[in-house]
């Protein structure tokens, strides 16, 4: 599956160029950050920390600074979404394997 480029509009955003977009997706293996995969739409969006007040009035130089990567669509909407933080994901993985050692799923 081919990633498709954002727009600069979208890179603008971020404060990123083409280059740092690429630089990005190289690093993460040339998919999804959090899964590895590429969604048929071939979109990845670009992941950013949510817990930055103010980050929409922020100049792209200082947004560019919360970018954490390229994630698809459903990883990005339910993995990282608003709230999401690495004690919730952890806590959220260690009660899926409770449930799996009792006999679940």
């Amino acid at each position: 599956m081919i990633v498709r480029e954002p727009s600069a509009r979208t890179l603008a955003k971020y404060g990123l160029s083409l280059v740092d977009w690429k630089r990005i997706l190289k690093r993460q293996g040339g998919g999804c950050g959090v899964c590895g995969g590429v969604p048929a739409s071939g979109v990845l969006h670009i992941d950013h920390d949510h817990s930055i007040r103010g980050w929409r009035r922020k100049p792209p130089a200082e947004r560019r600074k919360a970018v954490r990567g390229l994630a698809c669509w459903h990883c990005n909407s339910v993995w990282l979404r608003r709230g999401a933080t690495p004690e919730r994901l952890r806590a959220a993985a260690k009660y899926m394997e409770r449930y799996e050692r009792k006999g679940g799923g």
